[in-house]
């Protein structure tokens, strides 16, 4: 499998250095894979069937993301619309918070996930675009949306550990 990746990243059609942000791609489509996998089963056998559907588009666009990569010369188109996805996943973790909120701690991957695929200066533009509308929703009343209720206390430490990570 590994020689397949390998193999699949030297073939597509683009530059080095859009095969170095495919190769980070890749170890965060099959990191993405496990963890999505798992957290997907969880779901389902508790019973929390749009969660569940949730994961399987956020997995299957970074699947198919990674595939159209390998194939067609898409860049940054597939990338962002990648992240718009993913983003949106997490927003949902972030306003359903989960046992004590523990949810919204997959925020935390995103600037990773963006800067390596996109860039620092976009990166860090997408990172902070995303703690926007967090912190929209968490903290101003957005019509249909009723956020799992954070203390203040933890909204101020998770936009600064949020920042921190976007920084780093």
């Amino acid at each position: 499998l590994f020689r397949r990746l390998l193999l699949a990243i030297e073939r597509a059609p683009m530059d080095r250095a859009g095969k170095e942000r495919l190769t980070n791609f890749a170890v965060f489509v099959l990191f993405g894979q496990i963890i999505f996998l798992a957290c997907c089963v969880y779901s389902l056998v508790a019973g929390d069937f749009l969660l569940a559907a949730l994961i399987f588009v956020a997995n299957t666009s970074l699947v198919l993301g990674w595939l159209l990569l390998c194939h067609l010369p898409l860049g940054r188109l597939v990338y962002r619309a990648c992240a718009v996805i993913f983003g949106g996943f997490l927003l949902y973790l972030l306003v359903v918070g989960g046992e004590g909120g523990s949810k919204s701690l997959w925020m935390l991957t995103f600037p990773f996930f963006i800067v390596f695929l996109v860039g620092i200066q976009e990166g860090i533009a997408w990172s902070a675009l995303l703690l926007t509308v967090a912190l929209t929703l968490l903290l101003a009343p957005v019509p249909g949306v009723d956020p799992f209720p954070y203390s203040h206390a933890f909204i101020v430490r998770f936009a600064s550990v949020y920042a921190i990570t976007a920084f780093i």
